[in-house]
Order: C-alpha cells, then structure tokens, then sequence
C-alpha cells in the first residue's frame, strides 16, 4: 500500500520523517511542500511528541527549524501514513 500511495503522488512528493524521530530538531525540513510523509515500520515503542503531532496533524503554523539557516514558519501540507505491525 504505501508503494501505491507514494506512486500515487509522486516520489518528490513524499518524505520518510519516522515517528521516532519526528521531534528531533530538523525532522520536519524534510516535509515542507510535500503532499506524504510515509512512516514505515511504525512500532509500540516508536514515542513521538503528542503535542507537535497533534498541531501536526490539525495543520496549525510551526516554526520548523533549517539547518545553517533562520527558522522557518511554515502549514503541514504532508498527510501521514504510518504502518505498523500491531
């Protein structure tokens, strides 16, 4: 399903930002202007920040951090498919 997804919409319309990291500092560059972000391989133990998961996912204005360059604002365009196994 999620080759179909990302065949869909177009391999440069698609990011792979794993849960696990999905707080870390300059995760979320990688989903600027994409339409998917594909999280493979999802399990219980993956631990992402609810609170910027939540704004994620409602779409709300983050500031997303670059690296060697000023922060940037920017409104989730990316839709989340995550796979898991249980």
């Amino acid at each position: 399903m999620l080759d179909q997804s990302e065949a869909i919409v177009g391999k440069d319309n698609v990011s792979a930002v794993a849960l696990d990291v999905f707080g870390e500092r300059f995760a979320l560059i990688s989903t600027v202007n994409k339409l998917l972000n594909v999280c493979p391989e999802a399990d219980e133990s993956d631990e992402p920040p609810v609170g910027l998961l939540k704004q994620y996912i409602a779409g709300d204005t983050l500031t997303v951090d670059v690296k060697y360059d000023d922060p940037i604002t920017i409104t989730p365009t990316a839709r989340l498919v995550i796979a898991a196994n249980s």
